[in-house]
């Protein structure tokens, strides 16, 4: 009998929310079994918070992301928890600690981003019962190459890059 995880999504996003959406599309749709995670961790900066928050929660693609996999027959039912609370956003900070970042663009923001990324998937990896699926499809490349680095430092035989 295969292992049972609570699967969780962490993915880096930048001003694309379509990102996000498709990686979870394709997840369902081209993974053999196919993947609907529990929860969805997004890291991100501030203005692609903002971004996120507008296009899934306020004009509604997240619920018609939900609406669509149900139809073809996923079940959605416990999964996909995400939304607007702190426990699904993990905003990277400036490096003075002064407030959110809006972009990595000093080696301070890359350094301060990559602390972050750290503690989040460090805390995800700690719990043997959860398998960590991550995505570097979205955000600035940096934010992608920092999610590999970590992850292979982190990652465990479950887990996914």
């Amino acid at each position: 009998m295969a292992p049972v995880w609570r699967d969780i999504l962490f993915a880096g996003v930048g001003t694309s929310p379509g990102v996000l959406t498709d990686t979870i599309w394709a997840l369902a749709h081209k993974k053999t079994p196919p993947i609907i995670p529990h929860s969805v961790l997004v890291v991100t900066t501030a203005s692609a918070r903002d971004a996120l928050t507008k296009a899934l929660f306020n004009n509604g693609g997240w619920a018609r992301l939900r609406a669509a996999l149900s139809q073809e027959r996923f079940d959605v039912e416990g999964r996909l928890r995400f939304g607007l609370a702190s426990e699904f956003f993990t905003v990277l900070p400036k490096p003075d600690g002064s407030g959110d970042l809006e972009d990595i663009i000093t080696a301070e923001d890359s350094e301060a981003a990559a602390d972050t990324v750290m503690r989040a998937l460090r805390g995800l990896t700690e719990d043997p019962g959860t398998r960590v699926v991550a995505s570097i499809a979205g955000g600035r490349k940096t934010l992608s190459a920092l999610i590999t680095s970590c992850m292979s430092l982190l990652g465990r035989s479950q887990d996914i890059l």
